[in-house]
């Protein structure tokens, strides 16, 4: 009889700990738990080059301008005013002229357009980099005027 209570017992406490290892387990953060938000911005002043954040400036804890194996960059900002704040830490003066908001799961990415003089730009977003090259390079157009030949060129693009 108290072998048999034994083994109840011991599968009773077997269970319990599986489940509160899961628990826990299930409480910490990072990949596993799901989809994080992700964000972008560029920053722009009339005869400068722009800014872009997560890249040439840093965002998040440990990150930098450096980037990865894979291209991207190495940052990630976790917020739309953590990538603000970056662009105004590497330029007071500059205007935050776009912020953009992708997942860890799905790419999303920005780019801008500037003139040769830099003092008119178009900024554009989309779901890939010709997507956002080519709403950046319309709107830089459009701002522009009836140029023809157009001096737009893309500048920067940052997907996240």
């Amino acid at each position: 009889m108290h072998k048999e209570m034994f083994r109840r017992f011991s599968r009773f406490c077997f269970l319990l700990f599986c489940g509160a290892s899961l628990l826990v387990l299930s409480s910490c953060g990072g990949g596993i738990d799901g989809t994080k938000d992700l964000f972008g911005a560029i920053g722009f002043k009339s005869g400068a080059d722009p800014i872009v954040a997560p890249g040439d400036a840093a965002c998040g804890a440990g990150a930098g301008s450096s980037t990865s194996s894979t291209g991207l960059p190495s940052g990630r900002c976790l917020s739309a005013a953590e990538a603000a704040n970056a662009i105004a830490q590497q330029c007071a003066d500059c205007k935050v002229v776009l912020t953009f908001k992708g997942t860890n799961e799905s790419t999303f990415c920005g780019s801008i357009a500037l003139t040769t003089s830099k003092l008119l730009y178009g900024v554009g977003s989309g779901a890939s980099v010709i997507t956002a090259q080519d709403a950046a390079m319309a709107a830089c157009k459009a701002a522009e005027g009836a140029t023809d030949p157009s001096t737009c060129s893309l500048v920067k693009t940052r997907c996240l």
